[in-house]
């Protein structure tokens, strides 16, 4: 009787009510502490949500998933691409896990696997209805070459992007990836996400983001200003200035004005390198100049400096001696080989900045262009052709003798009654028959 007075009393029900909140309060606090970054709906959304372990490591917890439509999706730690931390995320060689390669940002270009950072995977990473989910732990990654995350920070600067749709397999952390084609800045507090350690579990009811705000979305082509005036120079120069040069002096036999043509293509191509190289030092693409493109491209430009410097030397050896000069063989095979590689080189280049549609584009004009110069060439050459078998002598004699009334020559007299009497042959005394 006395343990049911006592069950009954207000002081066992204080005593339940105080243990249920301290169950719920602990229930509570069992969940990690996180900032939340979402950017746009269903499973087309990029999300990315952070804990920061209160224990003392250098470790991160993460939540990221991203669509699978695409080759590859990545975060990363930092303002921009120089000097960040950025995990890219694909599919791993099986189609259905992922990798997660941690890499450091050298500018624009493809970031570089480091070893420095290893990533932890836990349960739920994968590919499910073809989104990537990653539930991860970063190990020694508040620090890395080149930067470091302030945990203390209220607006931590972070990134995020999303590649191509093509196809990419891979369990290699050095995996080759192509150039984003989606990609975003946004800032996140830390202060919100540091806390009891561990994967963060996003509420999948809404769709807004928590301690971040999105700040920059960009997509398509990004590129600097020196990047795209340097692309601009060198499409025009190949494939319009100097072929313009080349059909003024096939077509017009115009030596100065070809001359002046073909100058100002090499001093646009001397301009257009010099932004290549700037843009490259500026923003650290390849900044020590040795990718195939920059050293293709260096050598192309020796070449038009070359087959400029022969062919002005050699018409001024032709000026003053009358004689054509033995240079000018140089000049004939120096120049399309340089105007060549130069269009060449101009794929290369879509390429090297991650742009493989354009390449179509660029190769059907370039075609067109070359059908113009070699039609007009040959319809030159065969006008030239008629000209020299109507200046012929035989065919000048001709004209000479029409203009003079001089008409062909007189046929044969006809046949006549001969001026001497014919004589018989017949022997005397002998009869003849009739």
């Amino acid at each position: 009787m006395t343990a049911l007075r006592f069950l009954a009393s207000p002081l066992c029900w204080a005593i339940n009510l105080i243990l249920a909140c301290s169950f719920l309060h602990l229930v509570s606090a069992a969940d990690p502490s996180s900032s939340t970054f979402v950017h746009g709906g269903g499973l087309d959304n990029v999300t990315f949500a952070l804990n920061v372990p209160k224990n003392g490591t250098n470790d991160l917890f993460f939540h990221f998933n991203a669509p699978a439509s695409t080759s590859w999706a990545a975060f990363g730690f930092g303002d921009q691409m120089d000097g960040a931390l950025i995990f890219v995320v694909y599919a791993s060689e099986d189609g259905e896990s992922v990798t997660v390669s941690p890499r450091l940002g050298l500018g624009h270009v493809e970031p570089q696997h480091t070893d420095d950072v290893t990533v932890a995977l836990f349960d739920g990473s994968g590919i499910t209805n073809n989104v990537f989910n990653v539930n991860g732990m970063c190990i020694d990654c508040r620090n890395w070459t080149g930067g470091s995350l302030d945990i203390t920070s209220k607006s931590a600067s972070m990134i995020w992007a999303i590649g191509p749709a093509v196809s990419l397999t891979s369990d290699d952390l050095n995996a080759t990836i192509r150039y984003h084609q989606v990609h975003g800045s946004f800032d996140m507090n830390l202060v919100q996400a540091t806390g009891l350690g561990g994967v963060p579990i996003l509420d999948t009811s809404t769709d807004s983001s928590s301690g971040s705000s999105d700040s920059d979305v960009s997509a398509g082509w990004d590129v600097s200003p020196g990047v795209a005036a340097h692309a601009l120079l060198m499409i025009v120069s190949f494939l319009v200035v100097f072929p313009g040069g080349f059909l003024f002096l096939r077509l017009f036999n115009r030596v100065w004005l070809h001359l002046g043509i073909q100058s100002f293509g090499a001093f646009v191509v001397t301009v257009a390198t010099a932004a290549g190289i700037v843009a490259s030092k500026k923003d650290k693409i390849h900044p020590n100049i040795d990718a195939a493109h920059q050293i293709l491209g260096l050598v192309i430009f020796v070449l038009i400096v070359a087959t400029w410097s022969l062919g002005l030397v050699s018409h001024l050896i032709f000026k003053r001696t009358g004689q054509p000069a033995k240079l000018m063989l140089g000049h004939r095979i120096v120049a399309p080989m340089a105007v060549g590689l130069g269009l060449i080189n101009v794929c290369v280049g879509f390429h090297f900045a991650g742009h493989n549609r354009p390449i179509i584009g660029f190769v059907i004009v370039t075609i067109i262009m070359s059908i113009i110069v070699s039609t007009a060439i040959m319809v030159k050459r065969r006008r030239a052709v008629r000209k020299a078998a109507v200046n012929t002598p035989a065919a000048m004699n001709f004209r000479e003798g029409q203009q003079a009334g001089v008409g062909p020559e007189a046929p044969p007299p006809a046949y006549s009654t001969p001026a001497v009497p014919l004589e018989s042959f017949q022997p005397a005394g002998r009869e003849v028959h009739r």
